[in-house]
């Protein structure tokens, strides 16, 4: 696909990857692994990997990734 800018090929992209996102939670409970609450929800990434290196295709490996609250999922990232 060709895109007339970087922005709007960043749209898509941010678009794209909230829907990949949604649906992994959903497959992989839709609850926090700590509290249990449908609300709020992140991806925890088991394998350490940083925000500046994430893609889509980061999602794909379900044994590596975790469903928190972003309460707990900041607790989680600080140990």
């Amino acid at each position: 696909m060709v895109w007339k800018s970087k922005e709007a090929k960043k749209w898509y992209d941010k678009g794209y990857y909230q829907g990949y996102k949604r649906a992994t939670i959903d497959h992989l409970g839709g609850r926090c692994k700590t509290c249990k609450t449908r609300k709020r929800l992140q991806i925890h990434h088991t394998n350490g990997l940083c925000r500046q290196r994430r893609s889509v295709t980061d999602l794909k490996d379900l044994s590596v990734l975790e469903v928190y609250c972003k309460k707990h999922h900041d607790e989680v990232d600080r140990e």
